[in-house]
């Protein structure tokens, strides 16, 4: 700003100073590590105990930011706060939540950092292999505008740890056990796709005898094959030369089947049936 004074014979001087307001700080529409952390901080040492450290957070706020990379709704004041004392270990910080959180830290070199979905589903995780000492500011965000309550902030020297992958579920084709026919001859097909696949994966034929002759069981003893997550679907369908086939049924065998020999009758106009597969894990 200006000021001015007037000094002997009339003369003026004009003394001109600055005054230089928020050196160093966030605008008002940014996050600000200056500001008291809303949900209150702590102190940890390598090797503290117990591993992971949580706290309750209320994730989310007005503000839009793109720091360290994600774009990601936070409030102006960090929502906690860690003085750490590195070691020899990493030092991972990440969020278990209902709902889409991310994460940013500012860390002790006042760099920032932010991740979204790096813990796996909708939560995030930020692992530093050679962590500062010093204060790190920490925001628990949204993707979206909307607070998600009682998200758990956690920290921990641990590094993640992965899933076992389930063992598959194996499917066997056994046999068809024929308890009625009322139509004939035809040629009917069984098909067994993954689900959510257009094209089967195992499929075979038979001609039905004359309507009203027993027929012996169709016997397959074809696999095993791997159930996916999705599962299996195993479908009847009668076979026209001359016009579109038509499905007489089918059925689904899910990851979750329980083990052994499974029967499924199928009691379709001109057909009566009984399909056996068996589900080994």
């Amino acid at each position: 700003m200006y000021t001015t004074s007037l000094l002997g014979h009339g003369r003026l001087f004009v003394y001109v100073t600055s005054l230089v307001l928020g050196v160093g700080q966030a605008g008002a529409d940014e996050p600000d590590p200056g500001l008291k952390p809303a949900s209150g901080s702590v102190k940890l040492k390598a090797g503290f105990e117990p591993d992971p450290f949580s706290k309750k957070i209320d994730a989310g706020g007005p503000i839009k930011t793109k720091l360290g990379g994600v774009t990601q709704f936070v409030s102006r004041a960090p929502d906690f706060r860690l003085n750490y004392t590195a070691g020899e270990f990493i030092l991972r910080i990440y969020v278990e939540a209902k709902g889409d959180t991310t994460l940013l830290v500012n860390l002790p070199d006042k760099t920032w950092k932010a991740n979204d979905d790096g813990g796996g589903g909708k939560n995030p995780s930020i692992t530093f292999n050679n962590p500062q000492s010093g204060q790190y500011d920490i925001w628990v965000g949204t993707f979206g505008p909307k607070i998600v309550e009682n998200a758990t902030l956690k920290i921990s020297e641990k590094e993640a740890s992965t899933p076992a992958t389930p063992k598959a579920k194996i499917i066997t084709l056994v046999d068809v056990e024929w308890r009625g026919i009322a139509v004939g001859p035809k040629k009917v097909q069984i098909r067994v796709y993954q689900i959510g696949q257009s094209s089967e994966f195992y499929k075979s034929s038979r001609t039905v005898a004359e309507a009203g002759v027993p027929l012996d069981p169709w016997k397959f003893n074809q696999g095993p094959w791997a159930v996916t997550k999705k599962g299996v679907d195993i479908q009847f369908w009668e076979i026209n030369s001359l016009k579109s086939d038509r499905k007489l049924g089918s059925t689904q065998v899910r990851a979750d089947a329980s083990p052994g020999v499974h029967r499924v009758n199928f009691d379709v106009p001109g057909y009566e049936w009984t399909l056996r597969y068996r589900i080994d894990n």
